[in-house]
């Protein structure tokens, strides 16, 4: 079922065939490729074709690991994950029907992760690779598949995919990004709670610092509960982060004050504790 495009120099073989088209929800595309028709439907599927489906699929983000790799290790750039029409393609199983195995979440989120972890920090590659997840709204359908993972009956919060989700948004919140742009980081505290029960402290420590950086856009109906922020206070790795966020909070929800002034106030204490040891430096 396999098919053989190109795109520019790059050859890509294992693409999905038009039953995979179908879960993606994928239309008409013109992406450079050779004609795609991906209007065909394919109904009633057994669970072998399911099964046999999703191995097809794990084929082709093995391929594209490799070929990423090759490019990356030898020419220290990422020209196929930083095109959009294809990264499209690969972000299929965060998006409806959610119907794709562990596995194959796990495998798109470590391709994507690759020129992160991999290229150069001031490099234009990495830097046009980052920019083409934003303006592809990567960080959106990455949220929007956590809400889904931590809904009452779903299997998908895995530690490792949760991990690396929330390590690839830490990565993309930019400083310098647009208010608005800001804004769409914002994770549910719904969902913030339900991650903090993951017993990772590289999660806490990201969803802490995402925390401090989202805290204006949140709405009084929209905080985190203070049983969640004493989770991540009791952590030495992320006490002091927690409690500048719980100050923050403080300053700009002075009802949230009032209704936990104990939690707070500790919360005050550490940083004032941690800033006369600054002075005293």
């Amino acid at each position: 079922m396999g098919m053989e495009f190109k795109i520019e120099s790059l050859s890509l073989k294992d693409i999905p065939s038009e039953k995979t088209d179908r879960k993606l929800g994928m239309k008409d595309m013109d992406i450079g490729w050779n004609s795609y028709d991906s209007n065909k439907t394919v109904t009633n599927l057994d669970e072998d074709e399911e099964e046999e489906e999703d191995e097809e699929w794990e084929e082709f983000i093995d391929t594209q690991i490799k070929e990423a790799f090759i490019y990356i290790e030898e020419l220290s750039s990422a020209p196929t994950l930083s095109n959009a029409n294809v990264l499209d393609i690969i972000m299929g199983p965060f998006k409806p029907p959610y119907s794709y195995r562990l596995e194959s979440i796990k495998k798109v989120v470590r391709l994507l992760m690759m020129p992160i972890t991999r290229l150069p920090t001031q490099s234009s590659d990495l830097k046009s690779y980052l920019d083409t997840l934003i303006s592809s709204k990567v960080h959106v359908i990455l949220i929007t598949f956590l809400q889904h993972s931590t809904r009452p009956g779903n299997k998908q919060l895995d530690e490792e995919i949760v991990e690396m989700i929330i390590g690839l948004l830490v990565r993309l919140i930019q400083p310098e990004g647009s208010q608005n742009l800001l804004q769409e980081f914002v994770i549910p505290m719904q969902v913030f709670d339900k991650i903090l029960q993951i017993q990772s402290v590289v999660v806490q420590q990201n969803l802490v610092f995402l925390l401090l950086k989202f805290i204006p856009f949140l709405t009084s109906a929209n905080l985190p509960p203070v049983t969640s922020l004493q989770t991540l206070l009791n952590n030495p790795e992320t006490k002091l982060t927690t409690a500048l966020a719980a100050v923050s909070l403080a300053s700009t929800f002075p009802d949230f004050y009032h209704g936990n002034c104990e939690f707070l106030d500790s919360c005050v204490g550490i940083v004032d504790a941690e800033m006369l040891k600054i002075n005293n430096c």
